[in-house]
């Protein structure tokens, strides 16, 4: 719990200090998110008609549906070009404070502050007895550029690494039979919903898992005698 409750100290202590502008595809992501809560779909066209709509308010330059999505099918309804994988992580935020651009980035700092914990407990599980070599490379990833910068941003970046991180804790306890490797196989299961480059990722893990001569690896066999 500690691990988790510093990253979100520091995390929350950065945006309330930075309180960063949308920058990059964040405002793609966030009126995809809008299209869902409020139309139940992913066609952008009527968020963009309206100069009234919230995302507006968030950032003026977000004035034209031509970076956010395409009218692939030549019928007006301008799709999204991203993945709906962070829109619906982001829906909770959103429906309870559309206005409040802040409060939608909490939600990706809870994210974040989850990630910082699985990575200390993988550290743990490869170096449980050298705690200030684990400490040392914990915080030089979770608590410095540019994981911070990262850590509030409206970006998939940050939930891929936690699928990642948890699927690695799941892998060096494969050895302990088919459940830890079902959960690896789990665990990276969203990432081809989160972006494009990730679905490589969830397709390389799985398959070896279930292999008969999948090999243990070596931190597994010194779990298996804690």
């Amino acid at each position: 719990v500690a691990p988790f409750l510093v990253a979100l100290v520091v995390y929350g202590a950065w945006l309330f200090q930075q309180r960063p502008p949308l920058t990059g595809d964040e405002p793609c992501y966030l009126v995809q998110t809008f299209s869902l809560v409020q139309d139940h779909d992913l066609n952008l066209s009527n968020n963009f008609a309206d100069s009234g709509d919230t995302v507006v308010r968030f950032n003026k330059i977000l004035r034209k549906g031509a970076a956010c999505g395409e009218d692939y099918r030549n019928n007006g309804q301008l799709r999204a070009r991203f993945l709906p994988g962070l829109p619906i992580l982001l829906v909770p935020a959103v429906a309870f404070d559309p206005k409040n651009l802040d409060g939608i980035r909490v939600t990706m700092i809870l994210i974040s502050a989850l990630w910082a914990q699985q990575l200390y407990l993988l550290l743990r599980d490869v170096r449980r007895d050298q705690w200030r070599w684990r400490m040392l490379v914990w915080g030089g990833f979770a608590l410095l550029l540019p994981m911070i910068g990262f850590s509030n941003q409206l970006l998939p970046e940050v939930p891929a690494a936690l699928a990642v991180t948890v699927a690695a804790r799941c892998l060096l306890r494969a050895g302990r039979g088919l459940r830890w490797k079902s959960a690896a196989a789990v665990a990276v299961a969203p990432l081809p919903w989160l972006h494009f480059r990730f679905p490589l990722i969830a397709a390389v893990i799985p398959p070896p898992c279930f292999a008969p001569d999948f090999p243990v690896p070596w931190a597994a066999i010194r779990l298996e005698g804690r």
